[in-house]
């Protein structure tokens, strides 16, 4: 697994975090910033491929 695949696994977790228990907390427990939290639930469409950098 590369590094941009566990980063985008990482941000599907803290996704998954923010409906059980809302975008502070995941932002506190993975160590984010909360504006990054919010737009990767902006992007996710259900799938990590989705939470890859487009860059």
């Amino acid at each position: 697994m590369n590094m941009i695949t566990q980063e985008a696994k990482k941000r599907q977790a803290a996704v998954k975090c923010v409906i059980k228990t809302g975008k502070g907390n995941a932002s506190r427990q993975y160590g984010v910033s909360l504006s990054s939290v919010k737009r990767w639930c902006a992007r996710y469409d259900g799938t990590w491929q989705s939470l890859k950098d487009t860059q």
